[in-house]
């Protein structure tokens, strides 16, 4: 597929496609998602949706739009795409893009995939302990809308250690409400 290698390329401009009135099958879609997910320029991707895509193309797109098999594959997705097909599952990715730059975009991907029910130290347990102030910095921007709100404080309430000036980091034991279980968590000053 030569598409693939459009997208794929830094220095390609190419902002639409229209690619309607073509077979797109899932061996197409997963060619497309894969060469999509470094691709920064393209904005809207044109197809006949009634095509003889199956659900394993269709999660193709929808794990492009938003990984969610950690917040760093979900902050790596793709945050420019904004018109694809009217497919309902992919429809609230594509308006998160097209309402909101990429950093939002990302944030708000993040919230939805990591946080839908509640901030928790869960996500959070492996992060080295530098990088958590700018992570809870970076998720609370948006807590004056309310998609954060009393969520935040919860979270904040569960790693507590990181307030207490007294703690030793060196060996913490964390609970967090997904698993109720303590554990030692090994933190790098």
């Amino acid at each position: 597929l030569r598409f693939s290698t459009v997208f794929q390329n830094p220095d390609s401009a190419l902002e639409k496609l229209n690619h309607r009135y073509n077979i797109i099958n899932d061996t197409i879609m997963n060619s497309f998602a894969s060469s999509l997910a470094t691709n920064t320029k393209l904005k809207e991707l044109l197809i006949d949706c009634s095509n003889s895509i199956t659900n394993e193309g269709w999660a193709a797109f929808s794990r492009l739009l938003c990984n969610p098999s950690s917040i760093m594959q979900t902050y790596h997705s793709n945050h420019t795409l904004q018109s694809f097909c009217e497919y309902d599952d992919l429809r609230l990715l594509l308006q998160i893009n097209s309402e909101n730059d990429d950093s939002r975009a990302a944030r708000l991907k993040i919230i939805k995939t990591h946080f839908s029910t509640g901030f928790t130290a869960h996500p959070f347990a492996s992060m080295e302990i530098k990088i958590l102030p700018h992570a809870i910095s970076w998720m609370g921007k948006d807590s004056g809308a309310g998609e954060v709100g009393g969520h935040l404080f919860e979270f904040l309430r569960s790693m507590s250690f990181l307030f207490d000036v007294n703690a030793n980091l060196e060996e913490k034991e964390v609970t967090t409400s997904v698993d109720s279980k303590k554990r030692k968590r090994g933190v790098k000053s």
